[in-house]
């Protein structure tokens, strides 16, 4: 990229949070009801107060890894393409990023939106809803998404539990893997975790639907957890266990999070002139 041409990602970027202090603006009401606490509760407010103080200090020192990130992940398009991006969506993804700059599945979906921003050509299909999304999802979630580029469904099989002797079932849980066999959490964090990616409109279980493929459904009845779940309630024999197969499948708009969060542009080797 032409320094002489653009300003660095991080002076861009810098100049959005210098427009909008959120990091100031933030500890400003903390500070100042730390202030009145403190005639009351004494050395006991500041020592409350440190991990907040800390964290704002490390909002502070994060622009130079932000300005390293972006450029990886712009190398390569040209100069006069590059932007600052909208300050709704900066403004949403400054505040959280320097709180998972560890956390590599996180984080790279902050650093994907906000390049994808920052590229005029691709501007108007970034959503500032998407920030908002990535703050509610989980590593392993943010992990499972990776598998659905190019893909957009995975085999899921939920296991229905009926007492002997009665009619329909009283309990089900949901089981998913991919190629591998990963199935990204215990079973509990699982299902949550699918419920929640449902909820935020990436995904939907469905049991209509089904493949033709038998094979794909193996890597499911493989996973150690399904074969102890069904030993388990099938064991004194006054339960039975009955396989529902279904799929998990991208919805639209899941799909276009993907390519511009999980799997971005730039991860495709996309340049565009």
């Amino acid at each position: 990229m032409d320094n002489n041409k653009i300003k660095s990602a991080a002076e861009i970027v810098q100049g959005v949070v210098e427009a909008v202090p959120v990091y100031e603006d933030a500890i400003q009401p903390v500070a100042k009801q730390a202030g009145e606490a403190l005639n009351t509760a004494g050395g006991l407010v500041n020592l409350v107060l440190r991990p907040v103080k800390s964290a704002v200090i490390a909002g502070n020192m994060f622009m130079d890894r932000l300005d390293e990130l972006l450029r990886e992940r712009l190398a390569g398009q040209e100069a006069d393409k590059i932007q600052a991006p909208a300050p709704n969506i900066t403004g949403s993804i400054v505040s959280i990023l320097p709180f998972v700059l560890d956390v590599d599945e996180l984080r790279n979906m902050y650093v994907n939106l906000l390049g994808a921003a920052m590229h005029a050509h691709y501007e108007d299909v970034v959503h500032p809803g998407f920030g908002e999304i990535i703050k509610q999802l989980t590593p392993n979630e943010a992990a499972f998404l990776q598998y659905f580029y190019p893909k957009d469904q995975c085999p899921l099989i939920e296991l229905r539990l009926q007492e002997v002797g009665t009619y329909g079932f009283y309990n089900s849980m949901m089981f998913c893997a991919v190629e591998g066999g990963d199935t990204f959490g215990n079973m509990y964090e699982r299902v949550v975790g699918l419920r929640n990616m449902e909820r935020l409109g990436l995904l939907y279980l469905t049991t209509a639907e089904w493949s033709l493929g038998e094979d794909c459904y193996e890597v499911v009845k493989n996973a150690p957890e399904y074969i102890e779940y069904i030993q388990q309630h099938e064991k004194e024999g006054k339960v039975t266990v009955g396989e529902n197969k279904g799929l998990v499948k991208l919805t639209e708009f899941g799909k276009h999070f993907i390519t511009i969060c999980v799997k971005s542009p730039f991860d495709r080797g996309e340049v565009v002139s």
